[in-house]
C-alpha cells in the first residue's frame, strides 16, 4: 500500500450512521420538482444530476414524507451510512479506492458518496457491522504499519451492483463531475485560483444544510467566506448581510444557492458590484442569466459543486 494511502487511513474514524436510506432513481423530468424541494431533506442527503436522470440517497422517512408525488423509476430500501471521517490530503486522495477494494474482498459491495470535505459508504443494511468491522481492522492495521496491499479485484458483482445514474463503488470527484466539460472545468479551475473572497447567497446558518458544508470546507482551505442571508445574523463565524450590495468590501465571486428562478436577481447584484465570477451551486442553473452575466464580463460556472471542483483540483495540483 502507498506510504500516504496507509497514512491517511491511520487517521480515519469510522462512524456509521444510524438513520436507514433509501436509494431512488429518478428520469430526467423529475429534476425541478426534486429541487423545489430539496431543502426539506436532511443530512445524510446526496442528490446526483445526469443526463440519464437523478440518484437521490435519503433518509427512508424523509423520502416517505418529502417524497410523495414524485415519480421515481426506482426506490431501494433498506441502506446505511458509513462516514469516514478524515482531514484528506492531496497525496493521499487514493486511500478510497483501498477502503472499497478491502470491502470487496469480504464480499462488502459499497457505493461512494462524496459530499465537501467528507467521504461517505453507502452499505446494505444486513452488510453493516461487517463493513464497520472490516474498516476498523485496516484502519488498526495501518495505525500499526502492518497493512498488506490488497490485491487488485474487477467490478463487483450481484447485488448491490450500481445502476446508470448513481454514485457506484470507488466514484469520487472525477467522476462526481462528469457531466462538466472541460471547458466548464477550466473555468472553474481559473475562478478558483484567482478567487480570496467568496460571497455565498443562501448560506444556511444550520449544520446539516449543504450550504454550510461546502462554505465551510472553502473557509477551511483558506477563502474568505461572507454569509448573504437576510434571514440569520451570523454563519461560520463571520457576519451576514441580507443582500450582496450590503457588502462593504469587494467579492470576487458570488455563490449561488438558491432556487434557478432566483438568479437573475442575484447575477444583477453580482453585476452592481463589481464581482469577477458568479458560481451556481449543483442543482442550479439558469442560461439567460448566465448571458448576462458573461456579457458583463463575468466569469460563469452553473450547476456544479464548487468543493467537489477544489477537492478534484486539489489532489490534481492544480491549486
Amino acid at each position: 500500500m502507498d506510504p500516504q494511502v496507509a497514512k491517511v487511513l491511520a487517521r480515519v474514524r469510522v462512524v456509521v450512521q444510524p438513520e436507514p436510506l433509501v436509494r431512488v432513481s429518478l428520469p430526467p423530468s423529475e429534476r425541478g420538482p426534486l429541487q423545489r424541494r430539496a431543502e426539506r431533506f436532511h443530512a445524510p442527503f446526496c442528490v446526483t444530476f445526469t443526463s440519464h436522470g437523478v440518484s437521490l440517497v435519503c433518509r427512508e422517512v424523509e423520502w416517505d414524507q418529502v417524497g410523495k408525488g414524485l415519480r421515481a423509476r426506482g426506490v431501494e430500501r433498506g441502506y446505511r451510512m458509513i462516514t469516514l471521517d478524515v482531514e484528506l490530503e492531496p497525496e493521499g486522495v487514493g486511500y478510497v479506492r483501498a477502503v472499497t477494494e478491502r470491502l470487496a474482498q469480504a464480499g462488502v459491495v459499497a457505493g461512494l458518496v462524496s459530499t465537501f470535505h467528507r467521504d461517505h459508504l453507502l452499505v446494505r443494511e444486513e452488510d453493516v457491522d461487517r463493513a464497520r468491522q472490516v474498516l476498523e481492522s485496516l484502519v488498526e492495521e495501518c495505525r500499526a504499519g502492518m497493512a498488506q496491499p490488497p490485491e487488485r479485484l474487477g467490478p463487483a458483482r450481484g447485488r448491490g451492483a450500481s445502476e446508470e445514474g448513481d454514485v457506484g463503488p470507488g466514484s469520487g470527484p472525477e467522476e462526481a463531475l462528469a457531466h462538466v466539460d472541460r471547458g466548464a472545468l477550466e473555468e472553474a479551475r481559473e475562478i478558483l485560483r484567482t478567487a480570496r473572497r467568496i460571497a455565498v447567497v443562501g448560506l444556511s446558518d444550520k449544520p446539516h444544510r449543504p450550504s454550510h458544508g461546502v462554505a465551510r470546507y472553502l473557509q477551511e482551505q483558506g477563502y474568505e467566506i461572507v454569509p448573504v442571508n437576510p434571514r440569520v445574523k451570523e454563519v461560520l463565524g463571520v457576519r451576514s448581510y441580507p443582500r450582496l450590495v450590503d457588502v462593504p468590501a469587494p467579492v470576487d465571486v458570488v455563490q449561488i444557492f438558491r432556487r434557478s428562478e432566483y438568479v437573475p436577481e442575484v447575477v444583477e447584484e453580482a453585476v452592481a458590484v463589481g464581482a469577477r465570477a458568479v458560481w451556481m451551486q449543483l442543482g442550479v442553473r439558469h442560461e439567460k442569466a448566465a448571458g448576462r452575466a458573461r456579457a458583463a464580463g463575468l466569469r460563469v460556472v452553473m450547476d456544479t459543486c464548487m468543493a467537489t471542483v477544489h477537492r478534484l483540483l486539489r489532489a490534481r495540483g492544480e491549486l
